[in-house]
């Protein structure tokens, strides 16, 4: 009896154990870091964030129409102002300085924008303003073989900083760990010149690890760019003298630059696929495209009008031994030059092309108008006139056909009609 009375008494134990082992197992589960409610927190906290980056991205879509093409970031935060996604932005929108600006939104949400160099802006969300956070990872030096870097961080005290590094064209794998230490400061040392690595900082601060990575080119080599990369298109003339002529690039991440008629001077910066504007025959186009601190091949182009003017000639009346013509002429690409000449032809109809012949007096002259004279009656002349030149040196060739003198009573040499002036009889 008291062996039953002592087994039962174990059972009793060993089911109360079980019992708190079980609900212990269910509270960790529900509640514990990684439980169900910890879960649901998480996923409803991420869901937010994509809501509200999903708003982020949409308002570029405005500031890109809004800016023909560009995306202004001021013009942007107004946007994101205007939509409610933002308090105000003068409070709101933080300018790093660095072209990246920290906007905070709904639930002090914080949202990393960064200005690209090709005009676009990347967006991350980077926590929420009382949590630590990386601001940025600044290059503080640079030489063929080392990197120095400074970390700025938010909300963060007492932390171990951890550095790594690898080269841009290797796997997550090859990442390696330089050195850790309590300072946010920190040198990379033995890299390899004209090389792009990849930078992560690790910071630790009590239960919290945040991460960011920056990628940096050493050396100050030309940037390697396959050919065709800079595209030029066609000049199109806009009736005043001056053309616009497409530029653009295949590749992203860098910026697009030009010059005009030299190299030596200040670079404009242009989104590709724009147009350059003002450019007149002649013009010698160069384009690179830059990281900020190398640049590639420099490609060119030269803005040539290879249009002739138009040559309009008209009659201005003709008798039997004569024809009078007057020409007009235009161009609508590189303009007439300020000094323009004429040169006039003429031949019978029934003669073919090789028996143009200009009168002495009709050769490169100044005047737009000129009459042929000593010319068969009855007989049907062609007149062709070159003028010289466009801007370009373009010279543009007009015609007038089947031009008949007039014919008289009496054959050749009789007089013309109204050539004899009858008075009033007195």
């Amino acid at each position: 009896m008291k062996g039953t009375k002592g087994i039962t008494l174990i059972a009793l134990v060993i089911t109360i154990v079980i019992i708190i082992i079980l609900s212990t197992i269910a509270i960790n589960f529900t509640f514990g870091e990684n439980g169900l409610i910890t879960r649901a927190q998480q996923a409803a906290e991420m869901s937010e964030v994509s809501r509200i980056l999903e708003q982020l991205e949409m308002a570029k879509g405005s500031a890109y129409i809004d800016g023909a093409g560009e995306i202004d970031p001021d013009h942007y935060f107004d946007i994101l102002e205007e939509e409610g996604i933002i308090n105000d932005k003068e409070t709101d929108v933080v300018d790093n300085g660095d072209g990246t600006y920290d906007v905070t939104t709904e639930g002090d949400r914080v949202f990393e924008v960064t200005l690209e160099p090709n005009g676009d802006l990347d967006i991350e969300y980077i926590g929420k303003n009382n949590e630590p956070r990386i601001s940025s990872i600044n290059v503080t030096d640079k030489t063929e073989n080392s990197i120095s870097v400074e970390v700025v961080t938010k909300n963060v005290e007492n932390a171990e900083y951890t550095y790594s590094y690898k080269k841009t064209d290797e796997g997550e794998e090859a990442w390696q760990e330089a050195g850790s230490s309590s300072s946010n400061t920190f040198t990379f040392s033995g890299l390899e010149n004209n090389t792009s690595y990849d930078i992560k900082v690790t910071v630790t601060t009590g239960d919290t690890t945040i991460e960011k990575t920056i990628t940096v080119q050493l050396g100050t080599g030309v940037v390697e760019i396959p050919d065709g990369t800079i595209t030029f298109g066609q000049a199109t003339w806009q009736g005043n003298g001056t053309a616009s002529m497409e530029i653009s690039t295949t590749e992203s991440g860098y910026t697009l630059q030009y010059q005009i008629g030299s190299t030596s001077g200040e670079w404009i910066t242009i989104t590709s696929g724009q147009s350059i504007t003002g450019l007149k025959h002649g013009d010698t186009v160069y384009a690179k495209i830059t990281d900020g601190e190398n640049d590639s091949e420099i490609q060119q182009t030269t803005i040539e009008d290879t249009t002739p003017p138009v040559v309009s000639v008209s009659s201005e009346g003709n008798t039997s031994s004569s024809i009078n013509v007057s020409v007009q002429v235009a161009d609508n690409q590189s303009g007439m030059a300020d000094s323009v000449t004429y040169t006039y032809y003429i031949k019978q109809s029934s003669e073919g092309d090789d028996n143009y012949q200009a009168p002495e007096n009709a050769k490169d002259i100044s005047e737009s108008t000129y009459t042929f004279t000593n010319l068969s009656q009855g007989v049907s002349y062609d007149i062709k006139v070159e003028v010289k030149a466009d801007k370009a040196g373009n010279t543009g060739v007009g015609t007038l056909l089947n031009q008949t003198t007039g014919s008289i009573p009496g054959g050749d040499g009789a007089l013309e009609d109204g050539s004899i002036n009858i008075g009033e009889p007195t």
